[in-house]
């Protein structure tokens, strides 16, 4: 006997009403609901299909927030070995728009519509999170204070932040590359040049000025049977003090030299 494959195809077909009574009526109408639900099921486009399952998968991770901090942390970096600055920052905001997306913060982190509700609070948390991975810490601290003192727009704005960050960025790359020329072009100071620049002996403050000091104290409630021996510990360390304002006599050591 041959063995006839079933079709994988099924006609659906509405249920039709033929009878007028109050028990065909009820079953018409329960067809009629299973009917229109299968009919949707049937006639969804996998787009649509896909759009209900990544809503559905969001839900569910939003449902489950992690530690933002340390999961950013982890997952957003600024990446040093890019040379460009605009291009270093562009790519950080990149990166911070995908790990959104990628990980279904849009609901929480997501850009949104100016008039929806919770657009400012949405807008802030961004902003913090964007400041609190900046790297290296110079800049991370510069831009926090700048935008602390001089430009609160930064923690309420991710486009005037971009520009912070941009600005701050630049110019401490630019200070940078200023100080590591100069050094350049600046040779080391010689061992024996800078030792003779050392002064033949120590400083030593008048003892008149020493005298006057000690007196001061004792007028402003220093206890008197202590004044002598408070004398003679000033005048044991005399070199210590200092009342004229000179140059300050170079340490008697090589400086650092940079390579």
């Amino acid at each position: 006997m041959r063995t006839i494959q079933q079709p994988v195809f099924e006609f659906i077909e509405a249920p039709k009403l033929t009878n007028w009574s109050h028990d065909a009526l009820v079953k018409w109408t329960q067809r009629r609901h299973l009917h229109e639900d299968h009919k949707a099921v049937v006639d969804a486009t996998s787009g649509e299909l896909e759009t209900l399952i990544d809503s559905r998968v969001k839900f569910v991770k939003n449902a489950q927030i992690p530690d933002l901090d340390e999961f950013f942390k982890q997952n957003l970096s600024i990446d040093m070995r890019e040379d460009d600055i605009d291009a270093r920052i562009l790519k950080y905001f990149r990166d911070f728009s995908s790990v959104i997306e990628k990980n279904g913060f849009s609901s929480i982190l997501g850009i949104g519509k100016l008039s929806e509700g919770g657009y400012a609070n949405t807008m802030k948390l961004r902003c913090t999170v964007l400041i609190e991975n900046l790297e290296p810490s110079m800049l991370h601290n510069d831009v926090r204070r700048y935008a602390k003192y001089e430009c609160r727009e930064a923690f309420r704005n991710d486009f005037t932040l971009f520009g912070v960050i941009r600005e701050r960025a630049s110019a401490q790359h630019k200070y940078h590359v200023m100080t590591r020329e100069r050094k350049a072009k600046s040779p080391p100071l010689k061992k024996d040049k800078f030792l003779e620049r050392a002064p033949s002996k120590p400083y030593a403050a008048p003892k008149p000025k020493l005298d006057a000091m000690v007196i001061e104290a004792g007028d402003n409630e220093f206890d008197p049977s202590n004044l002598q021996s408070l004398r003679e510990v000033v005048l044991d360390y005399e070199g210590v003090f200092q009342f004229d304002l000179l140059a300050d006599p170079p340490a008697l050591v090589e400086p650092l030299r940079v390579t």
